[in-house]
């Protein structure tokens, strides 16, 4: 799918992804070769589908509504958005055809020496996500950013995690072989995650638009002295109210999606826009979804919970609300100053 993807071409897309997730647990390299999902935001001189974040953020909405797991969410919008960002083809036709997973270390603890011409990193990163299973992993130490190929990792140890969905490990790596993927890692790291946050966005109203559709859903089928419980005025109001904090999440999904494809300038501002507006209106939906389900909503047997928690891991992992809302507040205050 090119730049030039029309809002046709968008619907269509959303439609077989849809179709993709709905016929069960996903098999990744269906998704990469009959799909070609790996590749969608990749330039088309890497192998990929030449799309940009509009496309990308269809997808992570789509697999946000599935609550689908996998390592898709830590290769595209972690790991390839850095290699693009420090212009490292290395791994990317392979990322593309779904023949590699990556992932992004947000967490380490790593010193880097060089060794008989070859870069050896030692140390511990924690809660890499998918980090148990990318084949390659991406290490920023020391104003450095490494690739680490998976096989050469001396310790990977699956952590228990709040979303089972969501799997984190700690890498342990000792004089493992690393190649240097940039000397710039704080730019390259501080332009990647801009992108991450937009993913995320676009995942969390996925997931949010589940638990909107699952509460709508149980109100019109749950009967209570006689009469569905969506019947009673408390209910109706509160799921208005639902309603309308997805429709605004999505509306600031889309712009942030919409300034990394067109007006990357805005960036910065709208992505915290969106990280900071979903994350909170994704919690509060999931628990709502819990409560309108009453008992059964807490329950192993019920996937409610599971949505919240996704929720409640979303809301964290680039940042809190309350960290956006000040990133938004420095941004605008040149603005607020020069309008004086």
């Amino acid at each position: 799918m090119s730049s030039a993807a029309t809002d046709a071409d968008r619907a269509a897309l959303r439609a077989a992804v849809r179709d993709f997730v709905a016929a069960g647990e996903p098999d990744w390299n269906r998704a990469a070769k009959e799909l070609g999902l790996f590749g969608l935001g990749l330039p088309e001189s890497t192998g990929g589908a030449g799309g940009g974040p509009l496309e990308l953020a269809i997808v992570h909405e789509e697999f946000g509504r599935a609550l689908t797991g996998g390592s898709f969410f830590a290769t595209t919008a972690l790991a390839a958005p850095v290699l693009l960002a420090a212009g490292d083809t290395e791994f990317l036709p392979r990322i593309a055809a779904g023949e590699v997973t990556a992932t992004l270390v947000l967490d380490a603890a790593v010193t880097a020496e060089r060794d008989a011409g070859t870069w050896r990193l030692t140390g511990r990163c924690d809660r890499v996500l998918s980090g148990a299973d990318a084949d390659v992993v991406l290490v920023p130490t020391g104003g450095q950013l490494f690739a680490v190929v998976g096989d050469d990792i001396s310790n990977v140890v699956a952590l228990s995690t709040l979303d089972p969905s969501r799997p984190q490990a700690r890498i342990e790596l000792d004089r493992a072989p690393a190649r240097l993927v940039t000397t710039d890692a704080g730019a390259v790291l501080a332009s990647a995650r801009l992108h991450a946050c937009v993913a995320l966005a676009a995942e969390q109203v996925g997931v949010a638009t589940a638990c909107l559709d699952m509460a709508v859903a149980y109100a019109k089928a749950r009967y209570q002295f006689g009469r569905v419980i969506g019947s009673f005025q408390a209910v109706k109001h509160l799921l208005v109210d639902l309603a309308t904090e997805v429709e605004l999440a999505r509306s600031a999904a889309e712009e942030a999606a919409r300034a990394a494809t067109e007006d990357p300038g805005r960036l910065p501002l709208l992505s915290a826009i969106a990280q900071a507006w979903c994350s909170e209106a994704l919690v509060h939906v999931a628990e709502e979804n819990i409560q309108v389900h009453g008992g059964i909503g807490v329950t192993w047997e019920h996937p409610a919970h599971r949505y919240f928690r996704r929720a409640t891991w979303a809301e964290s992992f680039l940042g809190s609300p309350a960290e956006h809302r000040r990133t938004i507040a420095q941004l605008l205050a040149p603005q607020a100053s020069n309008s004086t």
